[in-house]
C-alpha cells in the first residue's frame, strides 16, 4: 500500500455552471450539481463516469459518480483525467465517502472546498486487484443496504397506511379533540438544574437529526460550562423532538437512547407524552396536514420559525386508549423485527469503509460474511453488479 496526494492521480476541476432557468425538463443528458442530479440539459461535458465532489453550500464534501455522457456543473469539483492505472474510478468513490472532509472545508456563512483544500487529500492506493476485491466487497454490502432501505420504506408505508386506517383525519375527527399541551408534560429540567460543572452531556441540535428515517444519528460531547448556549434542554428516553426552524424540513425524531445526559438544543420543542401512546402521537407529528400547519404559522422570510406554543396548542384528534394501544403495538413490532436490523447494517457498513481507511482488508471480507449470513438465508444468491446509477 502507498499513498499518494489526490492531485497527483486526478485533475479536479470546476466546470461551468448551468443557471436553473436553461436546464431542459426532457433534455437528453443528466446534470449533477450540489447534491447529485439536479435537473437535464441537451449537452453534456463528461463522456465517462466520473466522481465529483461537492464544493459549495450545506452538501459540501457530498461524493458522488456520475452516469455516462453527464453534465457536472460549478457546485462540483469534477475529478477529471483520474490515472485510472494506479486508482481505480470506484475504489477512489468509496475511499472519499469516508475521508473526513471537515479538514478541508473552509468558509463560515458559505462552506466551500477548493483546489487549495484538495491539495492536502491523501488517497491510500493498495494494488489493482485488491482494489478490485474491495470494491466488489463494498458493491454487495450497498445492494443488502439498498434491499434493506427498500424494504424499510415498505414498512413505514404499512404504518401510515394502519394509521390513516384506525385514524383517520387528524383535525376533522369522531374522536376528542385536544391540544398537545394536554398530552404532555411540558416541565422539562434544564441543564445547569440537572448536571453539575464538568459534568459530560451529549448535544443533539439540528444537525444531529436524520429527517428521512426521524432518527437522533449523532451528538456531540461537551463539559457543562462549555457547552453551547442553545443546549438547554435534558432528554429523557421516548421524548419527542421537533425542530422550530424551518418546519418544512421536517426535523422530527424520537429520543432512543438510554444515557440520562442527552441534551437537545433550545431549537426544538420537546414532547414528554404522559396522556397519550407515545407512537401516536409521534406519527401525528410526522403528517403531512401537522407540517403545512406549521408552515403557515412559521415567521420570518429568511429565517422562518413556529413557537413552541404554536406546537403545544395544536389540536390533533385523540382516539381511546384502546385504540392507541392496538396501533402502538403494531408499531413496537416492525421496529423489533426490522427497524433494528436497518440501523445495525448501516454501521455495519461504515465499519466496512472504516477498515479500508486503517489500511485492514481482511476485516472487510470478515465483516461482509457475517453481514450475509445475518440477514439473508444462507445459500441466497447476490448481484454483485456495480451499479452507476447509485
Amino acid at each position: 500500500m502507498e499513498e499518494k496526494f489526490l492531485m497527483d492521480i486526478c485533475n479536479p476541476k470546476q466546470w461551468k455552471t448551468i443557471p436553473k432557468s436553461e436546464l431542459i425538463e426532457d433534455g437528453e443528458f443528466p446534470v449533477y450539481g450540489a447534491n447529485g442530479i439536479i435537473g437535464r440539459y441537451n449537452e453534456y461535458n463528461h463522456e465517462k463516469p466520473t466522481v465529483l465532489i461537492t464544493c459549495r453550500g450545506a452538501t459540501c464534501g457530498n461524493i458522488h459518480i456520475t452516469v455516462p455522457n453527464a453534465y457536472i456543473n460549478g457546485n462540483a469539483m469534477a475529478l477529471d483525467n483520474l490515472n485510472e492505472i494506479i486508482c481505480k474510478k470506484e475504489y477512489l468513490y468509496y475511499f472519499l465517502q469516508y475521508y473526513d472532509m471537515s479538514k478541508i472545508i473552509s468558509g463560515t456563512a458559505q462552506p466551500q472546498i477548493t483546489i487549495t483544500g484538495l491539495k492536502k487529500v491523501k488517497v491510500k492506493l493498495y494494488s489493482i486487484n485488491k482494489q478490485e476485491k474491495i470494491v466488489n466487497e463494498l458493491n454487495k454490502i450497498n445492494k443488502l443496504i439498498k434491499l434493506k432501505k427498500r424494504q424499510l420504506e415498505e414498512l413505514q408505508k404499512f404504518i401510515k397506511s394502519q394509521f390513516v386506517e384506525m385514524f383517520g383525519d387528524i383535525k376533522n375527527s369522531k374522536f376528542d379533540i385536544k391540544s398537545i399541551k394536554s398530552l404532555v408534560d411540558t416541565n422539562i429540567m434544564k441543564t445547569k438544574k440537572k448536571h453539575k460543572k464538568r459534568d459530560i452531556i451529549k448535544y443533539v441540535d439540528i444537525s444531529s437529526i436524520d429527517n428521512l428515517k426521524n432518527e437522533i444519528i449523532s451528538y456531540k460531547e461537551y463539559e457543562v460550562g462549555l457547552e453551547p448556549s442553545r443546549a438547554q434542554q435534558c432528554l429523557e428516553k421516548g421524548d419527542i423532538l421537533i425542530s422550530t426552524v424551518r418546519p418544512n424540513l421536517k426535523n422530527i425524531a424520537v429520543n432512543n437512547y438510554e444515557e440520562d445526559n442527552i441534551v437537545v438544543s433550545s431549537g426544538f420543542c420537546v414532547l414528554r407524552v404522559n396522556k397519550c401512546m407515545k407512537e401516536y402521537l409521534f406519527e401525528v407529528v410526522k403528517t403531512e396536514k401537522f407540517t403545512n400547519d406549521m408552515i403557515l404559522l412559521a415567521t420570518g422570510a429568511n429565517y422562518p420559525a413556529i413557537r413552541d406554543k404554536d406546537i403545544l396548542d395544536y389540536k390533533i384528534a385523540v382516539p381511546p386508549i384502546i385504540l392507541q394501544n392496538q396501533f402502538s403495538k403494531i408499531v413496537k413490532q416492525i421496529d423489533k423485527q426490522k427497524f433494528e436490523s436497518m440501523i445495525q447494517l448501516d454501521k455495519e457498513e461504515r465499519k466496512v469503509l472504516r477498515n479500508i481507511i486503517t489500511d485492514t482488508f481482511e476485516e472487510i471480507i470478515i465483516l461482509y460474511e457475517f453481514l450475509l449470513k445475518k440477514y439473508f438465508e444462507e445459500g441466497k444468491e447476490i448481484d454483485t453488479n456495480y451499479n452507476r446509477k447509485c
